[in-house]
């Protein structure tokens, strides 16, 4: 080793200090620097503790006494190795010392100049190897963690863009097959021009929703929530007839808000929800109003209402009910919550009076 090796020796008795400094000092090198202290109380007072390469331990107590001081030191040298010194030879003993962290342990009636420079030597690169292979060990779970979250969004935006996709292209099948059965009227086509543009909508929105699920920066502009509330009710309008729910919008219009218009699709998984989930309740209310600088949007259904202690995870993936009833894959809820990140918005859901549940998002409005 070419730079010096800066040594502390923890626990000396008379004599033992000038034994290591011969064993260790070559006349005309520098190679090894010695410092000694008897107890914790004096190493506080060392300077520039970090600068120590090593920790030499004197230790004669008992194996179980041994095993607490050798791991108390190591947590007051973090980082750095420590090599036991004992008059104790027994095999067992020195096993304990081994097992509780220390890099070597050395018998002080057997030392040579060569033994103890090696021993120390080598403790020293070992412990670098272990520092180094810790650290990587380290940096690899966090990498694994990272890679595994990456594959969670992946899974959650094909999920999503896959759900819209075939909800939409299997309406416009459904009002086609019956339009080809001679079964026409105004609404059918109307409701056929509505789903088409929801599948045009997820095919832009595709690239949003990689950003939103990444935590990336998205566009935002002017949006009136009242607007977008009201034409979101309306894509779902035959779906509202179908299970018999009836609607009522309490909205102030206009609700600006700073916004990108993937916003909508908090409005639209919060409907869906209430339609797969709530629909025994027959109705929903919407309301949209100013609350101080933020606009509060609600949508509260009449139907089941889920437990307190259920309330948040709701907006997990893939989460079931204690009671068994599924609320569905959990990724539309998963996206809401993910673009109300993406505006600095809240979302969350509180019980209904008298039964159901609000589905809620305060999010800062304009003016």
């Amino acid at each position: 080793m070419s730079n010096q090796v800066r040594i502390l020796l923890v626990g000396e008795e008379l004599g033992d200090i000038g034994k290591l400094r011969e064993l260790l000092c070559s006349p005309g090198t520098d190679t090894f620097f010695l410092e000694s202290v008897k107890n914790y109380d004096e190493f506080l007072s060392v300077p520039e503790k970090d600068l120590f390469n090593i920790l030499l331990l004197k230790i004669e107590s008992s194996s179980r006494s041994a095993e607490g001081e050798i791991k108390d030191w190591l947590g007051k040298f973090p980082g750095k190795p420590l090599i036991v010194l004992s008059r104790n030879h027994e095999t067992e003993y020195g096993n304990t010392c081994i097992a509780s962290g220390a890099q070597d342990f050395l018998v002080l009636p057997e030392l040579d100049s060569l033994s103890l420079r090696q021993a120390i030597c080598k403790a020293i690169e070992r412990k670098k190897f272990q520092n180094t292979f810790e650290e990587s060990l380290k940096i690899q779970c966090e990498l694994s963690e990272e890679f595994s979250k990456a594959n969670d969004l992946k899974d959650l935006l094909i999920d999503v863009i896959t759900h819209d996709l075939k909800n939409a292209a299997g309406g416009i099948y459904s009002f086609a097959s019956l339009m080809a059965e001679g079964v026409q009227d105004a609404e059918m086509v109307e409701y056929i021009r509505l789903l088409s543009k929801r599948l045009v909508d997820t095919i832009d929105n595709a690239s949003i929703l990689s950003k939103v699920t990444s935590g990336e920066e998205i566009e935002k502009e002017n949006i009136n929530l009242g607007q977008v509330i009201r034409e979101v009710v309306e894509e779902f309008s035959h779906s509202f007839k179908t299970v018999g729910l009836e609607v009522e919008i309490k909205c102030t219009d206009p609700l600006l808000i700073r916004a990108n218009h993937i916003i909508s699709q908090v409005v639209r998984n919060y409907l869906n929800n209430a339609i797969k989930y709530a629909a025994s309740g027959r109705k929903i209310v919407i309301e949209a109003n100013p609350s101080g600088i933020h606009a509060l949007m609600k949508i509260a259904d009449f139907g089941e209402t889920i437990p307190a202690e259920q309330r948040e995870n709701i907006f997990l993936r893939k989460i079931q009910l204690e009671n068994g009833k599924n609320r569905g894959s959990g990724f539309g809820l998963a996206i809401v919550k993910r673009i109300a990140k993406a505006h600095d918005a809240k979302v969350w859901v509180e019980p209904n009076e008298p039964s159901g549940n609000r589905f809620c998002m305060l999010i800062e409005k304009i003016g």
